[in-house]
């Protein structure tokens, strides 16, 4: 019993000093690496500071490029360039503006000759002067009196044709309003008549807006008061590019759609 506890005990002292050993070994090659690696930084960076310092060793045969002088003219602004200085101008002396005033040549009076005096044939027209002096006369010949005589009345545009209408144009242009309208809500899609329980409007009924003598919308009665109501609008039944407008009159339904 003695001699295995001997035993154990001298295999955790071989186990412990084996471990100890090792890793004393690691760690002095850690730091051998590491001094290595230092020692090969400095013999590197020696070579390139040798290989620095040592001359540009140019081929055999071969010339340097000659040294060209810099001009002077890229230190020193060009000549041409700097602003000479010259003597101070002499005042100059400005003469007075004159007025410049254009000809404008004569025109020789010309004498009217009143208008009354023309009317007959025998008038003249002073129209110029000749050579020698003498005026020169131009007969004038006498219109033809086109009013103020008997007989002659006076011409009037002729009366358009009247306008022919299709049976449905006055079938709705020949029915009763029933009413008006008196505003219209676009944004809503109603508007508000003048009609009501007094013109026995109920709540339901269709009507006709007429606007002369087509049709431009149909309505349905919402609501119903004794002198008014409101109704929606159809907005298929409004023809394309019309509007329906306060004034427009209220008919019965002149043809069902």
């Amino acid at each position: 019993m003695k001699l295995t506890h001997f035993a154990q005990a001298l295999t955790l002292t071989l186990v412990a000093v084996t471990a100890y050993l090792a890793w004393n070994g690691q760690g002095e090659s850690a730091r051998a690496y590491a001094a290595t690696n230092a020692r090969l930084d400095r013999l590197a960076q020696a070579q390139q500071a040798q290989q620095a310092m040592q001359p540009i060793q140019m081929p055999a045969g071969s010339v340097p490029p000659p040294l060209t002088a810099q001009p002077a003219a890229a230190a020193v602004a060009d000549a041409s360039l700097v602003p000479t200085l010259s003597a101070p101008r002499q005042a100059t002396t400005l003469s007075p503006a004159v007025p410049f005033t254009p000809a404008v040549p004569a025109t020789p009076a010309v004498p009217l000759t009143p208008i009354a005096s023309l009317t007959s044939a025998s008038k003249t027209v002073a129209s110029g002067f000749g050579m020698a002096g003498a005026p020169t006369t131009i007969p004038m010949t006498p219109e033809p009196p086109t009013s103020g005589l008997a007989g002659s009345a006076p011409t009037l545009p002729a009366a358009p044709a009247p306008v022919s209408l299709t049976p449905t144009q006055r079938l709705v242009k020949g029915a009763p309003a029933l009413g008006k309208v008196t505003a219209v809500v676009k944004e809503h899609g109603f508007v508000t008549l003048n009609a009501g329980k007094s013109k026995q409007v109920t709540v339901g009924m269709k009507f006709d807006l007429r606007r002369e003598a087509g049709v431009v919308g149909r309505i349905q009665i919402t609501e119903v008061e004794e002198g008014e109501s409101i109704a929606d609008l159809d907005p298929k039944s409004v023809p394309s590019g019309v509007d329906v407008q306060q004034g427009d009159d209220v008919i019965q339904v002149v043809q069902s759609r």
